[in-house]
């Protein structure tokens, strides 16, 4: 710590806290972005060999269900529009927010500001819907495409990731 810096004890342990916070949510999302990326190129692989027909149709609507929840970490807005958009709202962008937001709430020894408190109440609210729809894909959409893919022949999608893969 500065010494030139008079911080409480209670501030740094508010501060550790919602660092640990953060920290605990970035790695949430980032599961879910691995396991829906995995998903999608799953995806890509099977409309290839699924050809024309209601087996590419249903591979086509859960492709394009996943890229909105997706998203990309450059879209979405900022300010009072960031998490009211669909990009904006996106596993990606969360990501990107939570990432800043970790390096805005440690970039001093002090305790976090409200502004900041509330950016991560706004961003963890987002996040946890997010993370909802993603469970209600996995259940429901893809459970029934998996049953429609194994009618046409072709393997079905597997959505967990294996521990320490990553796509880049």
């Amino acid at each position: 710590m500065d010494p030139r810096v008079k911080t409480s004890p209670a501030g740094l342990q508010q501060q550790f806290e919602l660092e640990m916070k953060i920290t605990e949510a970035i790695h949430r999302d980032y599961d879910a972005l691995q396991q829906l990326r995995k998903v999608r190129s799953q995806l890509k692989d099977l409309r290839q060999r699924a050809g024309l027909g209601p087996t590419a149709d249903a591979i086509n609507a859960l492709e394009k269900t996943l890229t909105e929840l997706e998203g990309s970490s450059s879209g979405g807005g900022f300010g009072v529009q960031y998490l009211s958009t669909t990009d904006g709202r996106s596993l990606a962008r969360l990501n990107s927010a939570l990432t800043s937001l970790l390096g805005t709430v440690d970039s001093a020894d002090a305790a976090p500001t409200t502004q900041a408190i509330g950016m991560f109440g706004d961003v963890q609210q987002a996040l946890e819907q997010q993370l909802s729809r993603w469970q209600e894909i996995k259940k429901q959409e893809i459970s029934t495409l998996n049953a429609t893919i194994r009618q046409a022949g072709l393997s079905p999608i597997n959505v967990e990731v294996e521990a320490g893969t990553e796509k880049k």
